[in-house]
């Protein structure tokens, strides 16, 4: 089926191979450096003496300081002040010697990348135009210097089938290798349907199912969607397959480009390898189209009752600033958000769903005081119902300053049972529950308020939070905590924009902040 060998030249040989190599165009794969060498310094409290630290790549090589005993692999201690030898070694790799010269109350740190032996590896493969990896690494030309060792080779070409080998490759020395790759059969290796579900009324991403495929050779296909009696809505041909990694991507439309309806469909992927016309060969008579080689037909469904809508997790909350979204079936998979917020300073917010009822959520923020903060929850679904969701939040944050101006940066830990209920894109919702205040060290209730309209592309809303205990809401002690918002998720990116204004009431208004970002969503 194929065959490869490589045959070891003497050193005597190595430059005419060169020689060759550079009528060749060779070029080398590793970039190899001469024996580097760093040193930093900084003030240390050492009279008399200098610390001294040495580390050297490899990992394994030897260093002795001014001739004296060979330490292995790192060395640490004091010199005198004045000039000293450094020396280190290790197999495989030339050797280096330098001179350092210290003083006292200074702390050096010395980082040493000795230069590796090498050999050299001619390459002899058919196809000509086939890729060689070294280790992973592409490698190009005639001649190619690679580090002594034993190596992994591997030779691919689209329409051949892979061939994979291992060598020794030694210093002063040459290796040939002589491979020929032989055509592979077309055929699919693998192939992956996401998501089987889908509501082309979502965004981007999330309006589409895709189906990722492998194909060993060249080749054409077509796709057919059709419903389960047969009935024909899109039928589409592919281009033609010149390498490996294949997809196709459908956004629940026909052929007119009108969303079909609810229910399941199947989708059949009809593949044929590339026939000696195609190919470039030339044929006689009138082309007649065979049977397809491979055949490969899934199921999909149209859902419009899975929405995504554009979610975030500020302050770790799901949702809104200050009232967790409940509904997180709804909430994407997963998101980033990063937010600059005037004068106030910035926030990272990540958000991940790990079932359809269960999420993380976290946040990291900086403080312009300087303060920085981080918030860490988890949300768990307890039921929906004609319209009404409800949720568990556990949620603990820490900030650096006992008075954090951040939104929703205070050092706390809370517990509360968010619920929503939906009118169309209109929401509503409370969040009551109990909060502990670390700064402060009591223990008090709290209440969230939400109100947004939301839909496939916007979230819009306003939030609002007020603690319940000793003192009222609306005080300089216990101010009342809102944020407006809006979020808006991209058609054909996985991006989100979003603006936010925040403030408390105390009962006047204090610390505004405007907060403009964007999200990655996933």
């Amino acid at each position: 089926m194929h065959y490869g060998s490589f045959i070891m030249i003497g050193k005597k040989y190595v430059l005419i191979a060169a020689f060759l190599a550079f009528f060749a165009g060779a070029a080398s794969a590793f970039d190899i450096n001469p024996s580097s060498i760093s040193v930093s310094t900084k003030s240390a409290t050492s009279p008399g003496q200098a610390i001294v630290s040495i580390s050297a790549d490899p990992s394994d090589a030897w260093i002795s300081i001014d001739g004296g005993t060979a330490s292995f692999s790192n060395w640490s201690g004091t010199l005198a002040p004045g000039s000293h030898v450094i020396s280190t070694w290790a197999k495989d790799y030339y050797p280096a010697q330098f001179s350092l010269t210290v003083v006292e109350n200074t702390k050096y740190t010395v980082t040493l990348e000795l230069e590796p032996h090498t050999g050299y590896l001619v390459l002899e493969i058919s196809p000509a135009d086939a890729s060689v990896y070294v280790d992973g690494q592409k490698v190009q030309g005639y001649m190619v210097e690679v580090p002594v060792g034993r190596r992994s080779v591997s030779i691919r070409k689209f329409g051949f089938e892979e061939q994979k080998l291992s060598l020794v490759v030694q210093w002063q020395r040459t290796s040939i290798l002589n491979v020929n790759l032989s055509p592979s059969a077309f055929e699919i290796k693998e192939w992956k349907l996401k998501p089987e579900a889908f509501n082309p009324s979502n965004k981007g991403l999330y309006g589409r199912s895709v189906l990722n495929y492998t194909i060993t050779a060249p080749g054409r296909g077509r796709v057919r969607v059709v419903d389960p009696s047969g009935t024909p809505y899109l039928e589409k041909e592919l281009p033609v397959f010149t390498t490996w990694s294949q997809s196709f991507s459908w956004d629940g439309r026909d052929s007119t480009g009108k969303i079909l309806p609810d229910g399941e469909y199947l989708l059949t992927l009809s593949l044929w390898p590339l026939s000696q016309e195609e190919s470039g060969a030339e044929t006689e008579g009138e082309r007649i189209e065979p049977e397809p080689s491979i055949v490969f037909t899934t199921k999909l469904k149209i859902d419009s009752s899975s929405l995504i809508v554009p979610s975030g997790a500020q302050a770790a909350r799901p949702g809104l600033l200050y009232f967790p979204d409940p509904r997180i079936s709804g909430l994407l998979p997963g998101s980033a958000e990063l937010l600059g917020t005037y004068p106030r300073g910035g926030s990272l917010a990540l958000g991940f769903k790990l079932s359809s009822s269960t999420m993380i959520a976290l946040e990291g923020s900086y403080d312009v005081a300087p303060a920085v903060g981080f918030a860490l929850s988890f949300m768990q679904g307890l039921g929906s119902t004609a319209g009404m969701d409800l949720a568990l939040l556990g949620r603990f944050a820490w900030n650096s300053v006992s008075s954090p101006q951040y939104p929703g940066a205070a050092s706390e830990a809370e517990i509360s049972i968010p619920l929503a209920y939906a009118l169309g894109g209109l929401r509503f919702g409370i969040a009551p529950g109990f909060v502990y205040d670390f700064s402060l060290s009591s223990f008090q209730g709290r209440a969230g308020l939400g109100l947004w309209y939301e839909n496939q592309s916007i979230v819009a809303g306003l939030s609002a939070q007020a603690d319940i205990g000793a003192t009222m809401p609306m005080t300089a002690s216990n101010p009342l905590r809102l944020g407006l918002e809006t979020r808006v998720l991209l058609d054909r990116l996985p991006i989100s924009l979003m603006l936010r204004l925040s403030g408390d009431f105390d009962p006047g208004l204090c610390s505004p902040a405007a907060s403009l970002g964007f999200g990655v969503a996933w």
